[in-house]
């Protein structure tokens, strides 16, 4: 299995042939760059020690390559990126000195290629987890063939966001910002199947993990409560909503989705229809009581 992987890498790299996507993880690579879920790297199968002072901003272009499409950037956007406030031959003087920190921490200097103005990744060398996860959810997407258990399957590989636990810097935003969009596109798709053959309790173990993921998500909390409604569990709509409220006054402080104040409005009209004037507490479709929002946070 080696010698069939060192032949097919060493044809790729002789002949310059594009590294297939469908290639797995799982075969020996010589740098694996992990970006969902935290950044770390890993170097011939062991975990690269970065040591106690890592070369920031020589890792900031390798984390910039990770997270571009076809793990390629122009030497101008990066030194735009990362020395904004360096002249154009400072900046250059620096993005060639933190370079030359990334190859040699990588330990090869064929790792990061330089080539008419723009630097890239060794398609058949470096493993990117981002790159692999899209190539997946893009073929199963673009299959006729796919099913759901496939496309769950490959929500529950997604380790976490971008560079989680991390200071994300605006040069990672139209990133971040891609991979939350597929992850909640995906999370609603795969819910409302699983609502779709009458099985809502999957759907909510589908919906709250993605919450996991981004937990202020006007888009799943909606079909959170809308797949509560659809159970006639008004309280549990109630009590999601509240965790709603708490998440967005714990986080930013921002004010909640009119969307979803307009939804719990109905559900508070529908109570005072149905049992009169909203009490201390409701009884819901599930038989069983919580507590109702405090008066000054229930929508107007």
């Amino acid at each position: 299995m080696n010698a069939q992987f060192e032949f097919c890498r060493s044809m790729t790299r002789n002949h310059q042939l594009a590294a297939s996507l469908r290639r797995p993880a799982s075969l020996s690579w010589p740098i694996k760059v992990y970006v969902l879920g935290g950044f770390r790297l890993e170097r011939d199968g062991s975990a690269l020690d970065l040591g106690a002072k890592p070369p920031t901003r020589a890792l900031d272009i390798l984390r910039a390559l990770a997270i571009s499409q076809g793990q390629v950037c122009p030497l101008e956007g990066l030194q735009d990126w990362l020395w904004p406030d360096l002249d154009g031959d400072q900046a250059k003087a620096a993005c060639d000195q933190a370079l030359h920190r990334l190859r040699k921490l990588l330990g090869q200097t064929d790792l990061v290629i330089q080539r008419e103005g723009k630097l890239r990744l060794a398609a058949d060398r470096v493993w990117v987890d981002l790159a692999d996860w899209e190539a997946r959810l893009k073929r199963a997407l673009a299959s006729n063939a796919v099913t759901e258990p496939e496309l769950e399957r490959l929500f529950l590989l997604f380790p976490g966001p971008l560079f989680l636990h991390e200071r994300i810097a605006a040069w990672c935003l139209p990133a971040a910002e891609r991979v939350r969009r597929d992850v909640i596109e995906l999370a609603i798709r795969i819910g409302k199947h699983c609502e779709a053959r009458n099985d809502p309790g999957k759907a909510r173990t589908i919906y709250l993990r993605a919450l996991d993921f981004y937990p202020d998500s006007v888009r799943i909390y909606n079909a959170l409560i809308q797949g509560d409604i659809a159970q006639d569990d008004v309280a549990g709509a109630i009590e999601d909503y509240s965790c709603y409220e708490r998440t967005l006054r714990a986080s930013c402080g921002s004010t909640p989705s009119p969307e979803l104040r307009a939804l719990i409005q109905l559900l508070f009209a529908r109570l005072a229809r149905e049992t009169g004037p909203v009490g201390q507490y409701v009884r819901a479709g599930r038989e069983r009581f919580v507590p109702v929002l405090r008066p000054a946070t229930i929508p107007a």
